[in-house]
């Protein structure tokens, strides 16, 4: 788990510094603060071995490779000539992940004045250099047109894993959650998921998966209805809790957490979040704009819980002349904020 992060030239960040997260941290702040950015640094740092990621995260916000040199997209001000730098305290060791770009480019004849010659990007080469206590690796994914097509390839040379994992959960992404909820399902542990729709709804008794992987809700055991007329709000929180029952010791990274949840539910899924990562040990950072979101986690930290309320925490991200940075609040200070229509958003 994260204790702490240091993030430079990365997206939005000039410079980020915090080093006081918790199992359960909540961010927000205003629209182009850098709430995306910071999670998908996260994500970087916390799947080191994954480098296609790089790309992954532009493809995220619908930014599409046009060109080996849109590497340069994760640079801050699209200035690749500074290399991003991101470091996290974890539990431990601290990591270090060091990312750099390298282009190559030829000349060639402008057709349109045969005198004269144009540069033009043949390839690019991303370099990540990873350090974590004793162990160093350098890793590189090469972007090349082939066939006026840009293809990808990760050179040969990235033989060390890194334990650390990171989970990345969007509201506009697709969740592959089948797998998953069928495999609660086998195990007999689906109860984790009936548990919070019978808070919603109380005549939820089972849960199945049918024909083409339609998930269907065992109504007072009558009828079975598919999930997506049963409502948004149940639909989402099966997608979540099944992507999220079989993942272990690691960072869940959940974007716009309150998209598709409905406003009865927000407590109630907050519960289900906070068991899982009591039983899974992972940490879980979540970015909102709702204040609805905030308020359930102030809720339920006061209830009866797993976790301590000291390991729960929130963040104000500001964006400020120069740099950004992350204000924290304890439980006690937000419950006050909100409970005196104080701005802590």
């Amino acid at each position: 788990m994260f204790k702490s992060i240091n993030i430079k030239n990365f997206r939005s960040f000039k410079e980020l510094k915090e080093d006081r997260f918790t199992r359960i941290n909540l961010i927000t702040g205003r629209n182009n603060c850098g709430k995306t950015s910071f999670l998908e640094a996260l994500l970087l740092l916390g799947s080191v071995n994954e480098i296609a990621l790089s790309v992954a995260i532009d493809n995220f916000r619908g930014l599409k490779h046009k060109k080996p040199g849109d590497f340069k997209f994760l640079f801050h001000g699209l200035e690749s000539v500074n290399q991003i730098e991101i470091s996290g305290n974890m539990e431990k060791n601290v990591r270090k992940l060091s990312i750099s770009l390298e282009t190559k480019e030829e000349e060639y004849i402008d057709p349109t004045n045969i005198s004269s010659t144009i540069n033009q990007e043949e390839n690019a080469v991303l370099v990540y250099k990873i350090e974590e206590g004793s162990t160093s690796e350098n890793v590189k994914l090469l972007s090349e047109i082939k066939n006026n097509n840009l293809s990808y390839q990760k050179l040969p040379n990235g033989k060390k894993t890194f334990s650390e994992k990171s989970l990345y959960l969007k509201s506009s992404l697709p969740l592959n959650f089948i797998t998953q909820l069928d495999e609660l399902i086998r195990t007999k542990e689906e109860k984790i998921i009936i548990d919070v729709i019978q808070k919603i709804d109380k005549d939820v008794v089972d849960i199945s998966i049918g024909e083409g992987n339609t998930v269907y809700v065992d109504v007072s055991k009558k009828h079975l209805y598919p999930i997506n007329i049963v409502g948004d709000g149940v639909e989402k929180i099966i997608q979540y809790i099944a992507a999220l029952s079989n993942f272990k010791n690691g960072t869940v990274l959940i974007d716009e957490i309150e998209n598709g949840l409905h406003i009865d539910s927000v407590q109630h899924f907050w519960k289900a979040l906070v068991e899982l990562s009591h039983r899974n040990n992972f940490q879980i950072f979540a970015s909102t704009h709702s204040i609805d979101i905030m308020k359930g986690l102030a809720n339920i930290s006061t209830e009866e819980s797993p976790i301590a309320e000291e390991e729960f925490s929130y963040f104000n991200m500001r964006k400020l002349e120069k740099e950004t940075k992350m204000y924290r609040y304890t439980m006690d200070e937000l419950r006050n904020s909100l409970e005196n229509n104080i701005e802590a958003r």
